[in-house]
C-alpha cells in the first residue's frame, strides 16, 4: 500500500465529508497518442528513464477490460490518497500550539496532534517566521508587551494557504482507491456523475441527464482554461474510492 496526495476544491471536500462523493476524474497528462498498433499512455512507472516521451505502452484491450493500471500517478487499487485542501493558520501565539482551519467547512485542528511528525519542527519554525512577518506588514496590534499576537477565535487575519502547500500531517481526509481505469470523460454514466458528488441546480432538462450535465458544467469551469474542454472528450483517470479516515 502506498499513499499519494490529491487536491480537491472546498465544494468537493464537503461532498466527500457528506458521503456524496466516491469518484473523481483527473485529466491524463500528456493525453494518450493513438497509434495503429495500440495506444500510448502516460506513465509514472519507475524505470522508464529511457522513454524520453514520458509515455508507457498499454494495449487497448487491457484498458477496455477495466484491468488495474499499474502506472497511474494516483496509485492502484488498495493504495490511499491523502487530500490536500485550502487552509490557514487560525491561532498563532509564540510558544503556544498552532491551530489551523480548513476553508471548506471552517473546521479547525490543533497542531499538537501532529507535533511528532517528520519535518514538523522545521515547518513550525518556518510558519512562525512567515506568520510574524505577515502580521507585522499588516501592522496587526500586539495583545500585550510580551509580543503575543491575538484575535477573536475564527477571525484570523492571516491569508488562506493554497491546497498544494498542505503537508501530509495536516490532511484530515484519507481515501482508499477501490478502482482506477483509463477512459474518455464522455464515457461516464449518470450513476458515475451522481458519485462525483455535485448537486445539480439546473431546471427544465431531461432528468436522465441532470447530474451528467451538472458535471459537464463543473468540468468546463475547472478544465477549459487548461485546454481540456468537454467537447474534446479528453482521456481521464477515473478513480473510485471509499473514505478511509
Amino acid at each position: 500500500m502506498k499513499e499519494h496526495p490529491i487536491l480537491f476544491s472546498g465544494e468537493m471536500v464537503n461532498a466527500i465529508i457528506e458521503g456524496r462523493k466516491t469518484q473523481t476524474r483527473r485529466v491524463i497528462r500528456p493525453q494518450p497518442i493513438l497509434m495503429e498498433s495500440g495506444t500510448w499512455y502516460p506513465s509514472e512507472k519507475p524505470g522508464d528513464a529511457k522513454n524520453k516521451t514520458g509515455l508507457h505502452y498499454a494495449n487497448e484491450k487491457h484498458m477496455r477490460n477495466g484491468m488495474p493500471i499499474d502506472f497511474s500517478p494516483f496509485g492502484q487499487p488498495g493504495d490511499r490518497l491523502w487530500v490536500r485542501e485550502k487552509w490557514k493558520i487560525s491561532s498563532f501565539m509564540e510558544g503556544e500550539p498552532i491551530e489551523f482551519q480548513y476553508a471548506a467547512d471552517g473546521a479547525t485542528a490543533d497542531e499538537n496532534e501532529y507535533s511528532d511528525c517528520i519535518d514538523y519542527e522545521k515547518w513550525y519554525e518556518n510558519v512562525c517566521f512567515k506568520s510574524t512577518n505577515q502580521l507585522m506588514k499588516m501592522n496587526w496590534p500586539l495583545k500585550n508587551d510580551d509580543g503575543i499576537y491575538s484575535w477573536e477565535r475564527g477571525n484570523s487575519p492571516l491569508p488562506w494557504r493554497p491546497s498544494i502547500y498542505m503537508p501530509r500531517w495536516a490532511s484530515r481526509i484519507t481515501l482508499e482507491i477501490i478502482n482506477i481505469t483509463l477512459e474518455r470523460v464522455w464515457e461516464m454514466s449518470e450513476k458515475d456523475a451522481i458519485a462525483e458528488g455535485l448537486i445539480p441546480a439546473i431546471a427544465g432538462v431531461d432528468p436522465n441527464y441532470l447530474y451528467r450535465i451538472a458535471y459537464r458544467d463543473f468540468w468546463e469551469q475547472l478544465n477549459s482554461k487548461r485546454g481540456f474542454v468537454w467537447d474534446f472528450n479528453p482521456w481521464v483517470w477515473a478513480i473510485k474510492f471509499n473514505r478511509f479516515i
